[in-house]
């Protein structure tokens, strides 16, 4: 019988990649008011596109997710039942902007300082995994043009809230299963747990992302799936929790969801009774433009990668999210997981980001120009043609 040593343990247990010696990286800008001054540029654009549309459409705010939040929000706040208060503030964290951003106006130009922020944190990952300024320009200014990126921030402050936590989560993953960053690890999980609590639809995301962090290059492969643990379990937790809470209060593990049972099988009939209709190709067009990029190059892996992220999203029709309204976040968390998701060549990882970004720009503003809610806002953005009056339906 061979007896392990304490030495073999520790050899065993060396990281193959580092992200520091020291294990600290310094930010990037590296002085406090550069950063916030770069945070407050990439907003900039994002305010100027909701200061234009309050000005200038006839209904603005009208049948968006925002105004949906405030309604529901300022109803049940003096609810005395406590299953109709855990329906109206559930997920918790998503109820909280309508508290602190009682209008419509607020809720967008908080949506786009968000905006902003994210965007600097995104430019900053890209910095340390060595692309260059150029490279992360490109990714960038594909994001604040991207009409679903714009969509989202100004009238959907949950699920823009939701992908933003996505988003800086799945950046402390790559660090924490790629580099060795145990401290990353476990905001990575407090991250994605928030977003949990943001919006339900990001549940089988986090869930989904686990599963994408085992295929990801690791520095401690032996560890595979004790980190997928370490992600997952704040979202399982969270989730266990409001689902145990409706069944106290007698109102069934699932009121949390607030889910429209008949929208949710109406939308799960469509995907299985036209599987070639028109939202589930504008689904799959960012996927496939991804997988076959990544493929040309060599990087199969990470068209699994983005296809998994992909799946996860499509899952927000279980809860009655419609599904064009799915494909436009498959869109941008793809869009979004491009930049992110390491690769062993850096410049094939740089070739790839460009390529990407550019097609899936371009395949975002196809998904947009289906989405009812996004005509109003593309008209007033770009001034052509008449302003309907009214929205879509968020």
């Amino acid at each position: 019988m061979s007896v392990l040593s304490g030495q073999h343990l520790f050899d065993r247990d060396v990281p193959r990649f580092l992200e520091s010696p020291a294990g600290i990286l310094p930010p990037y800008p590296r002085r406090t008011w550069l950063r916030w001054t770069m945070r407050g540029i990439l907003a900039l654009p994002l305010v100027i596109v909701v200061v234009r549309y309050a000005l200038l459409a006839p209904e603005p705010w009208h049948d968006t997710a925002n105004q949906a939040l405030l309604a529901r929000v300022r109803d049940g706040a003096g609810a005395a039942d406590f299953g109709q208060l855990l329906t109206t503030f559930s997920p918790p964290l998503g109820a909280l902007p309508a508290l602190v951003l009682p209008s419509e106006l607020l809720l967008a130009l908080g949506g786009a300082l968000l905006g902003g922020f994210f965007l600097q944190g995104l430019d900053q990952a890209m910095f340390r995994r060595g692309l260059h300024g150029i490279i992360r320009l490109v990714v960038l200014v594909s994001l604040l043009i991207s009409p679903v990126f714009v969509l989202l921030s100004a009238t959907d402050i949950t699920m823009f809230g939701a992908v933003v936590l996505f988003g800086l989560g799945l950046i402390d993953i790559v660090r924490f299963e790629n580099l060795a960053n145990t401290q990353a690890g476990f905001r990575a999980g407090l991250l994605l747990g928030a977003a949990a609590m943001t919006d339900v639809r990001a549940i089988p995301l986090v869930l989904t992302v686990a599963i994408v962090g085992t295929l990801l290059i690791h520095s401690r492969p032996q560890a595979r799936a004790a980190n997928a643990v370490i992600v997952a379990f704040p979202t399982v937790a969270v989730t266990v929790a409001l689902a145990l809470a409706g069944v106290i209060i007698g109102s069934g593990p699932l009121t949390f969801l607030r889910a429209d049972a008949t929208s949710a099988a109406r939308a799960i009939e469509a995907l299985v009774s036209d599987p070639l209709s028109e939202p589930l190709m504008l689904y799959l067009a960012p996927v496939l433009v991804v997988a076959i990029t990544a493929g040309v190059f060599g990087f199969a892996r990470s068209g699994v990668m983005m296809l998994l992220i992909a799946v996860g999203a499509l899952a927000g029709v279980l809860v009655g999210s419609p599904l064009i309204a799915a494909a436009a976040l498959a869109y941008l968390l793809v869009h979004i997981s491009v930049a992110i998701l390491p690769t062993e060549s850096p410049a094939q990882h740089a070739a790839i980001v460009v390529m990407c970004s550019v097609l899936v720009g371009v395949v975002g503003w196809v998904v947009a120009s289906r989405l009812p809610e996004a005509q109003e806002w593309s008209v007033v953005f770009t001034g052509f043609g008449p302003v309907p009056s009214g929205g879509g339906n968020g």
